[in-house]
């Protein structure tokens, strides 16, 4: 079986010095990503019919709404049992969380929550990396894990002090199945979840209290290296400027009989679809990229 691995990131250059990322599965080699201009963020947009038709239905299913909100409130309940004990200038940072929690559970309550529904007829804009990564594997290469290593050490270091690095920003990082992209099965599976409601609400909030398994992304990345302390972002290495000379590891277990990403400190529990991934894989087209190419 042959797989899709999808990197997403953002990248920024030090006076427009070349750095490089080395892309491996235990010793198979998969590429070398030469990073010479930055990536920026672009907005796409997805019709928001589109959007609902095939991924929204107004009919509830009691039993996976009561699944979802009991997830909520345990968010809930971890982020207000930290917050009790942050700093005041982290302080903050907890209330926004628990208040995006408060508000997912009066939209699964039906209540009309102004942006955070949403909207019927108008298009959903989205913010992406312009470029996206990807690489298709065959399943024999693919070992217990997937390594990064990553070669960004341009910067203005000088007498101690550094004020700009060249780094990237992880924003996503899947593997999946070729096949579900051919046949457009991974919409299909995101679609029976959404509708059911078993995706997993706040992604981020997933990721930092190591509740869930997501598919197909990495939400356990470990980082190997000087270059970055990840307690500077409460723990998480996605969305934070990483510079330097450091690798990131993702494991891989075999699971439902395909290759995934999985968090070996919590091999056990639900999978949950990360609608983050849909979004990318909606955003950058590549359900028809992958008809088109067979």
């Amino acid at each position: 079986m042959k797989y899709i691995l999808g990197i997403s990131i953002l990248y920024k250059s030090y006076k427009d010095k070349k750095s490089s990322i080395r892309i491996s599965s235990n010793n198979h080699f998969i590429d070398e990503i030469s990073l010479d201009e930055d990536i920026e963020m672009i907005t796409k947009t997805i019709s928001s019919s589109f959007y609902n038709k095939h991924m929204l239905t107004e009919k509830k299913y009691p039993f996976y709404t009561a699944m979802m909100k009991k997830i909520l409130n345990n968010y809930r309940q971890k982020f207000l049992s930290a917050e009790s004990q942050a700093e005041q200038s982290e302080k903050s940072w907890y209330q926004n969380w628990i208040q995006k929690a408060d508000l997912m559970t009066k939209e699964l309550d039906g209540e009309n929550v102004g942006g955070n529904l949403r909207p019927m007829n108008r298009v959903r804009p989205f913010e992406i990396p312009k470029k996206m990564f990807l690489y298709e594997i065959d399943e024999d290469n693919i070992g217990n894990n997937i390594t990064m290593e990553c070669s960004l050490n341009n910067n203005n270091y000088t007498n101690g002090f550094m004020t700009e690095f060249a780094n990237i920003q992880i924003k996503n990082i899947f593997l999946m199945p070729k096949i579900f992209l051919e046949a457009g099965t991974f919409l299909k599976i995101a679609q029976r979840f959404s509708k059911n409601e078993v995706t997993t609400p706040l992604p981020w909030m997933a990721t930092y209290l190591n509740e869930h398994n997501l598919w197909p992304s990495a939400n356990k990345i470990k980082l190997h290296g000087d270059s970055y302390d990840p307690g500077a972002n409460h723990g998480v290495v996605t969305d934070t400027p990483l510079g330097g000379n450091f690798s990131l590891e993702m494991d891989v277990i075999k699971k439902h009989g395909i290759r995934m990403f999985s968090n070996k400190e919590r091999p056990y529990g639900l999978y949950m679809t990360d609608l983050d991934t849909v979004n990318l894989i909606l955003l950058n087209d590549l359900i028809n990229k992958f008809n088109e190419d067979k």
